[in-house]
């Protein structure tokens, strides 16, 4: 994967300049044991966030599949695939920034693009369903998720709640979610009707195929709480618990250490926060980048809001920081690095 680092002298530098790349970007162009294994990436940077504000969905993908368009909810394997082209004959008489602006187009629109997104996510809002609002949810998820070939479907209890599902928690969740999920020879959807539309999150490969079961019961509808839209895992946050290595939620411990692959994270609105610091420091990072990102909001006022939460992770040394970059690909790093931000890793 082609990564661009960039070196930090500091820790408060390195808040900013997260937080400043991330807005540069966007102006310039609990589980179970075993689900929590196996959405772990070296047991330290476990999975990544999807937080779409516009169809309110959101669920968790392995760390290491590859964002393709920040903007875009879909992820791929971290194979390379082809991405959106603008042949000649078209790009004649177009400016430059009218190149960009349909190079991004067809880059979001899984329609016109010609990337094979492995984890996408495909929403209908109420007012664009149409003649699909009076079709049954199997019909109308064929259609949204572009489906191909026979699929079997079976109903979904999205209140079930149970060890992978927290979020399916009555009090927590909103009213009137029904759900469908199904599998053809090619892939496997979960789709969901609520007040907003009806969402299909699209995987390639059958339900036991890639993660794909663990990945779906990730899949929530935000909850709209305190002006904002939330996670689960949020409002988990906001009561000052943590997700620990094994992806059960409890209070941070008062230990003086914790090993590197035994990390500790929480969601923030906009960031998933990855530390091994005891204690409540990892609550306190949190709240730093939440100021640094509203400051930031305020000053470039960007268009978009990418649908990824930033990844931060905060080290209790130079050394345990240089073991976990290692293990996502990143460095050597010098002696003298106290931080570093990957935009192609958006950690």
């Amino acid at each position: 994967m082609y990564q661009t680092i960039s070196h930090i002298g500091s820790l408060a530098r390195f808040t900013r300049v997260v937080v400043l790349s991330a807005i540069l970007c966007v102006t310039s162009i609990g589980v179970s044991l075993s689900a929590a294994e196996e959405l772990s990436s070296g047991g330290m940077l476990r999975w990544r966030t999807i937080a779409d504000q516009e169809s309110r969905i959101s669920l968790r993908v392995p760390f290491e599949y590859r964002v393709v368009d920040m903007y875009h909810p879909g992820v791929t394997r971290s194979r390379r695939g082809p991405g959106a082209s603008v042949s000649g004959e078209e790009a004649a008489g177009m400016t430059p920034q009218e190149i960009q602006q349909l190079l991004m187009e067809r880059l979001r629109n899984p329609d016109k693009s010609k990337i094979k997104y492995d984890v996408e996510v495909r929403f209908r809002s109420k007012n664009y369903l149409s003649e699909l609002a009076d079709k049954p949810l199997e019909e109308a998820a064929v259609v949204i998720g572009g489906l191909e070939g026979e699929v079997s479907w079976s109903d979904f209890d999205y209140y079930d709640e149970s060890e992978e599902r927290p979020q399916g928690n009555a009090k927590w969740a909103p009213e009137g979610i029904t759900g469908i999920i199904g599998y053809s020879d090619t892939h496997s959807a979960l789709a969901l009707s609520y007040d907003q539309g009806i969402a299909v999150v699209v995987c390639t490969g059958g339900l036991s195929e890639h993660n794909n079961d663990h990945i779906f019961n990730t899949v929530e509808v935000m909850v709209e709480k305190r002006k904002e839209l939330q996670t689960f895992r949020h409002g988990t946050t906001l009561r000052g618990m943590v997700v620990n290595y094994k992806g059960q939620i409890g209070k941070p411990g008062r230990a003086k250490s914790i090993a590197v692959d035994q990390a500790n994270d929480i969601e923030t609105a906009h960031y998933h926060v990855v530390s091994n610091v005891p204690g409540k420091a990892i609550h306190q990072y949190g709240a730093m980048m939440e100021v640094l990102y509203d400051a930031f909001i305020k000053t470039y006022m960007p268009e978009k809001i990418p649908v990824f939460k930033m990844e931060v992770a905060v080290w209790a040394d130079q050394g345990q920081m240089g073991q976990a970059a290692a293990k996502t690909g990143v460095g050597p790093l010098g002696p003298g690095v106290l931080g570093f931000f990957a935009p192609g890793l958006l950690n």
